[in-house]
Parts: C-alpha cells; sequence; structure tokens
C-alpha cells in the first residue's frame, strides 16, 4: 500500500457548511516551500499555502513568536520564529496568474478526532475539477460528524460492554469466593 502523502488528494465527501461547502478529503496537502523575494509558498495539488516575510519586532511576531519549522523544497528547513507572517496569498495569486480562493477542507481522521474543518487557498478550477468527480451526497453539516464518529462510538462502546462483562464475571468470582469463605466461617462457630 502507498504512503499516504504518495496518494493523489481525492474528495470523498461534500458537507454543507455556513451557504457554501467543505470538502473531505482523503488527506491533507502537504507542502514543501520554496522562498521567492519575500513570500514563501508551497504547492499540492490544487491546494496553495503562502507566507510573507517581516522582520519581527519585541512587541509584535507573526504567530505570536510561536517557533516552528516548514520543509523546504530542496530539502532544507526554515525555522520560523515570528518572521514568516501567514498572508501574501493576494501577490501569490499575481504571480501565477490565476486567482486563488478560500477553501474550507478537512480529513475523515482528523474530523473524527476534533469536528473543525481548515482553511486554506486552492485554484477553484482545479477544485471544481475533483468536485465534479465525487459521486456521493452533500451531507448536512451535523449528520456528517455522526456518519463518521459513528464507528468509533460503537467501537469504543463494544470494548465498554467487554470491560463490564468482565469485571462483573470478576465480581461473581469474587462473590462466590467471599461466600465460601463466609460459609466456612460459619460452621466453625
Amino acid at each position: 500500500m502507498p504512503a499516504i502523502l504518495d496518494q493523489p488528494l481525492k474528495v470523498v465527501a461534500l458537507v454543507e457548511f455556513n451557504k457554501s461547502q467543505a470538502l473531505v478529503f482523503n488527506r491533507m496537502p502537504s507542502y514543501k516551500y520554496t522562498i521567492d523575494g519575500n513570500l514563501m509558498w508551497a504547492k499540492d495539488g490544487p491546494f496553495y499555502s503562502c507566507f510573507e516575510y517581516d522582520k519581527p519586532s519585541k512587541n509584535w511576531q507573526a504567530f505570536a513568536g510561536r517557533k516552528f519549522d516548514l520543509d523546504m523544497l530542496d530539502g532544507s528547513v526554515t525555522k520560523c520564529e515570528g518572521q514568516w507572517w501567514d498572508g501574501g496569498i493576494g501577490r501569490l495569486s499575481e504571480k501565477l496568474g490565476f486567482h486563488l480562493n478560500s477553501i474550507t477542507i478537512g480529513t475523515v481522521d482528523r474530523l473524527i478526532e476534533c469536528y473543525v474543518f481548515m482553511g486554506t487557498s486552492g485554484n477553484i478550477e482545479d477544485i471544481h475539477n475533483m468536485v465534479s468527480e465525487y459521486k456521493g451526497v452533500v451531507y448536512p453539516y451535523w449528520d456528517y460528524e455522526k456518519i463518521i464518529k459513528f464507528d468509533k462510538m460503537r467501537k469504543e462502546s463494544f470494548k465498554k460492554q467487554l470491560k463490564l462483562e468482565s469485571a462483573n464475571k470478576a465480581l461473581i468470582a469474587e462473590v462466590k469466593v467471599k461466600s465460601a469463605l463466609l460459609a466456612e466461617l460459619d460452621k466453625a462457630n
């Protein structure tokens, strides 16, 4: 089986989201960035991620100064420590020659863990092509959460049931032992 990042991005569900739709994919976009002037950007399928450089000050830092690493296309890693801001998507759109739209996405695994979709940017034409290949239904927002979490809840319920049955058997065995001891004590008195 190929690694999940080797699999092409594919729409696996559409979910009503506000007055639009959220797209559920088989995997999240995986980005490897390149620096172009004061833009750092990456692409995976129709999706784009972009950061814009601005020198941090003592009181003003990107992501409140949170430190994180971004993998680069050349194999290196850029250490972000307040200097790379989430932005520049308009400038990247101009550079690429087409408009990048905001897209609401998620994956089944992430949504099971936390039912919160995320936003990213993408080429809307490519997104429409991917959506046109999807042959399923458009799920109502809260119904989709129930559907994806049902198996996990059923498995957890089954595990709890087995644990309770095991505990019940152990309790019955313990009661039998205690009853036998009480019977012996009664005979002794």
